[in-house]
C-alpha cells in the first residue's frame, strides 16, 4: 500500500547523465549493430529527456535500454516510452521528451529512491 502512494507523488526531475540505446523505433525492431544511442540529460520516474541528433515526432514509440545512470551504474532499466515533447532550437543537438508507457515497478522504485536521494523531492 506505501509503495503505491509513492508512485502518485510527483517528483521533480533531476539532471543526471546518463545513456540510451534504442531498441526499437514505432515498434520495428532495429538491427542490433546500428541501434543508436541518445544522450540523456533529465530524468524523473514520470519520464526521461534526451538529445538526439535524428528527427522524432510526437507520439513515436520507443523501447529503450536506460545505461549509466549516475548511482545505479550496473543497473540497467528497459522501460517502453513515447515522444510527448520536443525542442529543435540547436540543429546538432534536438532535444526530446518521453513519457514511460512500461516500465518494471521494482525499477521503478529504486529509480524513486534515486531520485530522492539526489535532490528530487
Amino acid at each position: 500500500m506505501r509503495r503505491i502512494k509513492e508512485y502518485n507523488r510527483k517528483y521533480s526531475r533531476v539532471h543526471m547523465p546518463f545513456t540510451i540505446k534504442i531498441l526499437t523505433y514505432n515498434y520495428k525492431r532495429l538491427d542490433p549493430d546500428y541501434c543508436t544511442i541518445a544522450e540523456g540529460v533529465n530524468i524523473s520516474p514520470g519520464g526521461l529527456s534526451f538529445k538526439y541528433p535524428k528527427v522524432l515526432f510526437n507520439g513515436d514509440h520507443m523501447r529503450v535500454l536506460i545505461r549509466e545512470i549516475k548511482g545505479l551504474k550496473r543497473e540497467e532499466i528497459f522501460a517502453n516510452v513515447r515522444i510527448i515533447w520536443s525542442e529543435t532550437r540547436d540543429i546538432l543537438s534536438k532535444k526530446f521528451g518521453a513519457k514511460f508507457m512500461k516500465i518494471t515497478p521494482d525499477k521503478k522504485y529504486r529509480l524513486m529512491k534515486l531520485l530522492k536521494n539526489n535532490g528530487g523531492r
